[in-house]
């Protein structure tokens, strides 16, 4: 898995990130299933006048969701121990597999659930990470044994500032989804597969994928469902 941060910031000259911020994003670079790369550059702060990069190489044996991001009990650092609050960025991320259609992601999944996000909570001293809850309304594949799971999405908000990946808009209290899952067993925490890939949301029992929802953000998924109605859908991925 390769990762990459760029931030776009103040100062006259380009200078590489001090060697103990690169760890600590080393450890918490997000590792999505399917997620390759992420750049985030700043978005507000002083005028740009200079330009600051830092490049993370990391290399996994294995692709197990948010991996980098939890120790064994949950997230490895709370925003109480942050000296400062991340920066607003625009995250812009590598997928490093594109499916190739809605039954190529079902069969990838872990689990399959239609839920609504009731919950959420952030962490992240460089980047930012949200944890949805979601309420589950019905599971269409896998594990059924619990009505509330904890999901994990790079990006999210603390304060006033604001990290969001281009093409994978954050998820919000209320929505309604349906989600394509894997899981990572050493903490019990979800994430989509692919990014935007793993997500539909569904709006007056319409369903929607969020290349139709957000048709200026050029997300890159090989399939559209326009207000397909919820039991179609739900039934094709049965």
């Amino acid at each position: 898995m390769e990762a990459v941060v760029r931030a776009t910031m103040g100062g006259a000259r380009e200078n590489q990130l001090p060697l103990e911020v690169i760890d600590s994003l080393t450890e918490r670079i997000a590792t999505e299933k399917g997620f390759k790369k992420i750049v985030a550059e700043e978005t507000v702060g002083k005028p740009r006048v200079g330009l600051l990069l830092a490049a993370v190489f990391l290399l996994v044996l294995v692709t197990v969701v948010s991996a980098s991001l939890f120790g064994p009990y949950g997230p490895t650092a709370s925003q109480a121990s942050c000296a400062t609050v991340p920066p607003s960025s625009t995250l812009f991320a590598d997928w490093a597999y594109t499916y190739s259609n809605l039954t190529e992601v079902r069969n990838a999944a872990d689990r399959i659930v239609e839920g609504v996000i009731v919950d959420s909570s952030t962490s992240g001293c460089e980047l930012i990470i949200t944890y949805y809850t979601v309420k589950i309304i019905m599971t269409v594949k896998g594990n059924s044994d619990s009505s509330l799971i904890t999901v994990a999405q790079t990006g999210g908000i603390i304060g006033n500032s604001k990290q969001e990946v281009r093409d994978d808009p954050l998820m919000q209290i209320g929505d309604r989804v349906i989600l394509f899952l894997n899981f990572d067993p050493q903490n019990g925490i979800y994430g989509t597969l692919g990014g935007p890939q793993g997500r539909l949301i569904v709006t007056n029992h319409l369903v929607y994928s969020l290349n139709v929802l957000y048709p200026g953000r050029n997300i890159d998924i090989n399939w559209k469902i326009s207000g397909l109605p919820e039991t179609a859908v739900l039934g094709r991925l049965r």
